[in-house]
């Protein structure tokens, strides 16, 4: 007698239904058990309105978590930084597998860099995040675009290139990847230029709380490195002023660690370029480094905060 399906939910985007079909695979190979997609209609898809006037990116959870309580779907897969920081005690984050390439990237029209840009450019975003980021670069390098928000899928926004009305868009590079269209990207931006957004490229797979036999299943696909990374990106909090001008942009360390439930005001939001020592806020936690070729995780704790940077 076959088992019956396991229903994963996830939003109708080519780019959700490819992450989750790839989430779906491997939680089929786990279980033994189908897996059968239920494409769910969130807010943020069927609104045209720009995100920071809708509730920012949460919108895009929030139909899959009620479906989540009401039962109709088993699990959901998210993308981890669309995610609220504050988790319902009702769900949990049953696995966070490896995670894509965090960075942004940006594509353009005749194959050009962000600094070959002509003067005047129109460079499309729909993250209030990468907005700014970008526009504090223009005003630091004495360059001239505009940033445009926009909505849309991948496709839609690709468009707005290819048929001139915008000169270049910035993506994340962990989307493209997914949908297979890598080959487009003209720039991988720095992270110096644009800092990825807390948990970007990861994935979350979301179920109840209650359903421990789906849970210990999910855990097979949980990546414990990517977890820690992604935890301590998450765990303090964000800059109140552009990430691109902000000392964590030019430091080696992505993000600085912190407590799984405490702010940190260390060496990072003090202002000073040259603070090195980061936070470590108890429980420790791995951090996210950036090598030459690739993103690792690093298993072990930074210096203790000193005198004038401590944790509140």
């Amino acid at each position: 007698m076959t088992e019956k399906a396991l229903r994963l939910g996830t939003r109708r985007s080519k780019l959700a239904m490819a992450q989750s079909g790839q989430v779906a695979e491997a939680v089929s190979q786990v279980t033994g058990r189908p897996v059968e997609l239920v494409e769910i209609t969130t807010y943020g898809d069927v609104s045209r309105e720009h995100l920071a006037q809708i509730g920012g990116t949460g919108v895009f959870v929030a139909a899959l978590r009620e479906a989540l309580a009401r039962g109709e779907v088993d699990f959901a897969v998210h993308s981890l930084k669309d995610i609220p920081t504050t988790q319902p005690d009702e769900l949990v984050v049953a696995a966070i597998p490896v995670r894509e390439d965090p960075r942004d990237v940006m594509i353009t029209r005749d194959a050009l860099k962000l600094t070959d840009l002509p003067r005047g450019a129109r460079i499309g975003t729909g993250s209030p995040r990468r907005m700014a980021q970008l526009n504090a670069y223009a005003r630091s390098h004495g360059m001239d675009f505009e940033t445009v928000p926009i909505r849309g899928n991948i496709d839609t926004r690709i468009g707005y290139v290819t048929k001139g009305d915008l000169d270049a868009v910035v993506l994340a590079a962990a989307g493209l990847n997914r949908v297979g269209r890598s080959d487009e990207v003209t720039d991988f931006l720095s992270v110096d230029t644009v800092l990825p957004a807390p948990g970007q490229g990861a994935l979350a797979v979301e179920t109840t709380a209650d359903n421990a036999e789906l849970i210990a299943a999910l855990a097979e696909l949980d990546d414990l490195f990517t977890r820690a990374a992604v935890t301590a990106e998450r765990s303090c909090s964000p800059p109140s002023r552009p990430a691109a001008a902000h000392p964590w942009a030019r430091s080696p360390i992505s993000w600085p660690t912190g407590g799984l439930s405490r702010k940190c005001a260390c060496a990072a939001s003090s202002g000073r370029p040259t603070a090195r020592r980061w936070c470590s806020c108890p429980p420790p936690v791995p951090y996210l480094r950036r090598t030459r070729r690739r993103w690792r995780s690093v298993a072990n704790s930074p210096p203790r905060c000193s005198r004038r940077a401590r944790p509140v």
